[in-house]
Formats: C-alpha cells, sequence, structure tokens
C-alpha cells in the first residue's frame, strides 16, 4: 500500500486530478465560502480514492447480484 500510494502521489494522475479540482472550485463552486477555500487542502489522499473506488465497485456488484442494475423490458 505505501509503494502504490507515493507512486500515485508523484504520478500525472494525481497532478491531473488536483487540477481538474482546482478547476471545479474556481468555475463550478458558487457560495462565498468556496472562494475562500483553497482547494489543495480539501484534495483527499491516495488512500481514500483507493476505498471509495473499492466502496462503489463493491455497491455496483451488490446491485448487480440482487438484480438492481438489470434493464428490465415489459
Amino acid at each position: 500500500m505505501d509503494a502504490w500510494e507515493k507512486k500515485i502521489l508523484g504520478s500525472p494522475l494525481r497532478a491531473a486530478h488536483k487540477q481538474a479540482r482546482q478547476l471545479n472550485f474556481l468555475y463550478s463552486r458558487f457560495s462565498e465560502t468556496a472562494a475562500t477555500v483553497n482547494p489543495d487542502t480539501r484534495l483527499p489522499g491516495p488512500r481514500y480514492w483507493l476505498l471509495h473506488t473499492f466502496a462503489h465497485t463493491l455497491i455496483r456488484e451488490l446491485a448487480m447480484s440482487c438484480g438492481y442494475g438489470r434493464c428490465q423490458l415489459h
């Protein structure tokens, strides 16, 4: 986990995610609070990405196994 985290921290993927988050704060946040927030202080770390992605994968798998992901045509 530590090796993967160090690899991600210095990767172009992390830089692209950071840039996208900055643009989101600049152009998509319209509250007064958002204008004063530095988006870099709110950027979750790679371990959060890993856990968040795993959680979505697990939720999707559970939904599919329960039949929620199936399209039913009548």
